[in-house]
């Protein structure tokens, strides 16, 4: 029988969409898997939910985007005139009229940014290209320099507007074709911080927070999490250890939403504060 190390640490709860997993935090008192007993708070462990900011890569098979080639207007012109915005989320006509694949590359809508290959083809001399999230500021740095002579392509990582054509393209000196290809986008983390009330302390994707009973809640995010998996530990929003259970589960009340229920050391169901993390 496994004992209980004599170390203050948070509780965890993992499962996989579909299913439940409870566990227990631990206590300074070493005691077997019976669980431990009442213990105060500590401001020791490990939390979930902080880093609620940056953003992940999800690859994908390599897409086309653009292509002018394809498009009644043909090159991008040099200048603020000639500039072109081209969608990149979602699906729609909008990516065929663009020359790219019928019906969009499968970005989602929570994309931030993708990776992509700008080739600049037939340029009619020499120039340079700067991309941009449509509506923002023009950057002064150049994504791709080119000449006449020959097609040359660049690949970084650009972000998107909230536009419905949420890239643009500036053109510099010449006209050039523009092709782009993804091969990936970025997304913010699903994650959330609540506190013991049911209030949102910080989140990222989520959409709703909804009181079920004493120490249920739903969490709600912005996709179907079916196939994803959750984590969660207790713990308030300034990273202090609470002592009790969580468990965690998908709700029968929707495929975008965390059901979580957390417990104090003898079970009883209570409200505590919880990080609550969902990968995909």
């Amino acid at each position: 029988m496994r004992n209980w190390q004599k170390a203050a640490v948070v509780a965890v709860a993992m499962v996989l969409g579909g299913g439940v997993t409870t566990a227990w935090a631990q206590s300074s008192a070493g005691r077997d898997n019976a669980g431990p007993p009442a213990a105060a708070a500590s401001t020791v462990g490990r939390d979930l939910g902080a880093g609620i900011t940056e953003s992940h890569f999800v690859p994908i098979t390599p897409c086309r985007l653009v292509d002018t080639r394809l498009t009644p207007q043909g090159r991008v012109q040099p200048g603020p005139a000639g500039v072109r915005d081209f969608a990149v989320r979602g699906t729609g006509a909008s990516f065929a009229l663009q020359g790219g694949k019928s019906g969009g590359c499968g970005i989602p809508d929570a994309a931030t940014s993708i990776e992509a290959t700008f080739s600049a083809i037939f340029a009619q001399g020499t120039g340079y290209m700067r991309v941009f999230p449509t509506g923002g500021e023009i950057p002064t740095a150049t994504f791709l320099n080119y000449v006449k002579a020959f097609n040359i392509s660049n690949t970084g990582a650009v972000a998107i507007g909230s536009d419905a054509k949420e890239l643009g393209v500036e053109t510099f000196q010449s006209a050039t074709y523009v092709v782009i290809d993804v091969d990936g986008y970025f997304v913010k983390p699903l994650a959330a911080v609540v506190n013991a009330d049911g209030t949102l302390a910080r989140g990222s994707r989520v959409t709703g927070i909804s009181k079920r009973g004493q120490g249920a809640k739903d969490v709600e995010f912005d996709r179907d999490i079916r196939s994803c998996a959750f984590e969660a530990v207790v713990s308030d929003s300034g990273y202090g250890v609470v002592m009790g259970q969580v468990s965690t589960a998908l709700s029968n009340d929707g495929n975008n939403r965390v059901y979580v229920v957390t417990t104090d050391s003898a079970g009883n169901s209570v409200n505590l504060p919880f990080h609550l993390e969902v990968t995909c």
